[in-house]
């Protein structure tokens, strides 16, 4: 788990105004910036078309959000092979991360997801973050979406699809057998899940 998502701010691609302040949050926060990009931003072409179905995304962990949005400049380019392109913004990510961004909605939660219970210190920080964005102007709001926790099932089954000939074809690659013995208990029991 990433530092930006422990301390319970899910960082993603800045291009629309009311994502920019969260990799700003992620540095004041975390003393990093990790950025997941939306799907298709970063290319896994030419050799795949994408990963986990658009679910897995890849980029860099940075130290300033200045860094951060030049690397979005390098690598935000499309490659052959890819699915889809998404167009860019008028102006350059690192443009985009000097300007200040206009009054954005935010909404937060500290609620339990999955049954899980959020830890006592990093709801503290998410509710002083609400409080700081409040104090800078923002409509900030105390929300959380309800879901079936059942659905988090369908999800597992659609994102490990494919796990089991993937680590099938490492293994024939490397000669190394699957199983208990080679595999980390979690990834054994998401390749037999997958199977």
């Amino acid at each position: 788990m990433d530092s930006g998502t422990q301390r319970g701010l899910h960082i993603t691609e800045f291009d629309a105004p009311e994502r920019q302040l969260r990799g700003l949050l992620s540095r004041l926060f975390c003393g990093g910036v990790g950025l997941k990009p939306s799907r298709g931003r970063i290319s896994f072409g030419p050799i795949l078309d994408e990963n986990g179905y658009g679910l897995a995304q890849n980029f860099v962990q940075t130290k300033t959000l200045r860094d951060c949005a030049a690397m979005l400049d390098c690598l935000a380019v499309s490659q052959p092979g890819d699915p889809f392109i998404i167009p860019k913004p008028a102006e350059s990510y690192a443009t985009l991360s000097r300007k200040k961004p206009p009054r954005l909605r935010v909404g937060w939660s500290t609620k339990a997801l999955m049954n899980i219970e959020t830890d006592k210190e990093v709801a503290q920080a998410v509710e002083r973050t609400a409080k700081t964005l409040a104090q800078m102007g923002h409509e900030v709001s105390e929300d959380s979406p309800e879901f079936d926790p059942s659905v988090m099932r369908s999800m597992a089954d659609v994102w490990f699809f494919g796990f089991d000939l993937r680590l099938e074809g490492y293994s024939k690659r490397n000669g190394r057998p699957i199983g208990p013995e080679t595999l980390e208990p979690v990834v054994f029991t998401i390749y037999e899940h997958a199977r």
